[in-house]
């Protein structure tokens, strides 16, 4: 059945779909990218469990903000996939489901790793406290650690699923409605990713962690933004 962008399999139109997830995509590059310029912007200095807990009231505005970028991104994300997956499922209907899947399942740990590092602003109300001993605060900086190593796995597998999806839906991108500078941008994702993982444990560290997640969010931004524009235009296209 050839592609028509007014019609899908149950008759109905995909445009105000694709308008959404273009825009959806569209908002992910520009929150990646105000995100990217805070965490440059703020001061980086390594501190231990015990200061992070007792310096969070200072941080607690960079805290929230930062966090719900991330919410903002996943749920964006389920979004963006959706309408993805509609303008490129008449062209491979298999490998655009399995791309799909890979997204979305990049979107949720993205969530799941938020979620988990919302958990440790109760761990300084705890650790202020004034009823708890020395035992007690050792065990919340214990918990404050385990949760942020936690969360910072979590969302190392979260790129790792976001550069397969990348591969898969560019490779379909080759022979649909997508232009190949489009496709070419998710193999770029898909190759720094894979050289982030190969670098040693993800992140990576030192000057290749460094410059590797900065080729790594100026792609995934591009990429995100390129995709988000094209689909906007399928929607809009009379």
């Amino acid at each position: 059945m050839p592609f028509h962008i007014g019609s899908v399999s149950g008759g109905g139109s995909p445009k105000g779909l694709y308008r959404a997830s273009g825009i959806s995509l569209i908002l992910i590059a520009v929150v990646v990218a105000i995100s990217t310029v805070i965490a440059f912007a703020t001061p980086s200095t390594p501190f231990s469990p015990e200061k992070a807990l007792t310096s969070y009231p200072s941080q607690a505005a960079l805290f929230f903000a930062t966090n719900a970028m991330g919410v903002l991104i996943g749920v964006l994300g389920f979004v963006g996939v959706v309408g993805l997956y509609a303008s490129l499922r008449e062209t491979n209907p298999g490998f655009s489901l399995v791309g799909t899947v890979f997204g979305a399942a990049a979107f949720t740990v993205t969530l799941v790793s938020t979620a988990m590092t919302l958990a440790t602003p109760a761990l300084y109300d705890s650790y202020a406290s004034s009823a708890a001993t020395a035992g007690d605060k050792a065990a919340f900086v214990a918990a404050y650690e385990t949760i942020s190593q936690a969360s910072s796995a979590i969302g190392g597998v979260s790129f790792v699923l976001l550069g397969v999806f990348a591969l898969i839906v560019s490779w379909v991108m080759l022979k649909g409605v997508f232009s190949k500078g489009v496709a070419y941008l998710g193999f770029a994702v898909f190759v720094v990713v894979s050289v982030l993982v190969a670098s040693g444990p993800f992140p990576a560290a030192g000057f290749v962690g460094f410059i590797g997640y900065v080729a790594l969010v100026v792609l995934i931004a591009a990429f995100s933004a390129a995709v988000g524009v094209k689909l906007f235009r399928l929607g809009s296209a009379k």
